[in-house]
């Protein structure tokens, strides 16, 4: 009689345990829901965020015609590499590039310096030795 009543509690642990599991399952998947959504709604927010906050980009009324200065009769990725050519002694950092296109007011999205830099490395134009960039693409 002793195996049969632990054979019937067994069982009756067995269906609760897999009565917990499923209810844990369940629980998971809302969760991974909750949380699939909330993902999606921070990558929204970080777009309206990057569109509406232009820390880089000085505002403009759209009414007024922007002045082109001699300085932007070169590109923006021509000033990087020559800026990149002509500090090759001690090198430069993305930071002081970002301070010379802001210095010579050009105008554009953070991080497109970071896509010419990468283009100059996979070019083989320009190397990075301790964190600063160095010009290997010749005159």
């Amino acid at each position: 009689m002793m195996k049969q009543e632990t054979a019937a509690d067994l069982k009756k642990l067995l269906e609760k345990t897999n009565s917990e599991i499923s209810k844990v399952a369940k629980e998971r998947a809302d969760l991974q829901a909750k949380e699939s959504k909330l993902r999606e709604t921070a990558k929204a927010l970080h777009v309206l965020l990057s569109s509406v906050s232009k820390e880089s980009m000085p505002e403009t009324p759209a009414s007024v015609t922007p002045q082109v200065s001699s300085a932007h009769l070169v590109p923006i990725s021509q000033f990087i590499s020559n800026f990149i050519a002509q500090r090759n002694g001690a090198g430069t950092t993305h930071k002081e590039i970002a301070e010379a296109l802001k210095g010579a007011n050009y105008l554009h999205h953070r991080n497109y310096p970071y896509v010419v830099v990468s283009q100059l490395r996979t070019d083989k134009k320009v190397v990075e030795r301790d964190g600063r960039l160095f010009w290997e693409g010749g005159a």
